[in-house]
């Protein structure tokens, strides 16, 4: 589905513009807390983790967008003051981004019932979610990796 080539900086922004949110009527049948006004006016409402990672994504690229542009002003085979090479942080935000997607990561992230002062009640701390085992995925490298 998803296709190996950098993504346009538009349809980038527009992708990580959604927030994911859902509600979930009947949350306790799920073992989730009810909660409200989460997003004004509403009850029950919770984040999708794929969501909130490109959100996360989004602000990163956001906060890269001063290196992107100088890169791209220097043009292919060339390096930055940082020794980056053209396009190089797009590919790697790219590549994170076909990352967080295939995996999908559907987890429901409930808001925060102890936000602090003038924070998102909304951080994704306390959530269980499916993992794979890092120590089995090292494991697996250690044994037949090459560097």
């Amino acid at each position: 589905m998803l296709a190996s080539r950098l993504m346009p900086s538009t349809e980038l922004m527009a992708l990580l513009a959604s927030y994911g949110f859902v509600t979930v009527p009947n949350p306790e049948a799920y073992d989730l807390k009810p909660n409200k006004d989460v997003v004004p006016g509403t009850n029950n409402t919770y984040m999708v983790s794929v969501y909130h990672q490109l959100h996360c994504l989004k602000i990163i690229h956001l906060a890269l967008l001063p290196i992107i542009s100088h890169q791209e002003r220097l043009g292919p085979g060339t390096q930055d003051d940082h020794g980056f090479e053209h396009n190089h942080l797009e590919h790697c935000l790219d590549y994170l981004r076909q990352s967080v997607m295939c995996s999908g990561d559907v987890t429901l992230e409930p808001p925060d019932e102890t936000p602090k002062k003038n924070q998102s009640p909304l951080q994704g701390w306390g959530v269980t979610h499916a993992c794979r085992s890092w120590e089995q995925i090292e494991g697996w490298r250690g044994e037949w990796g090459v560097i």
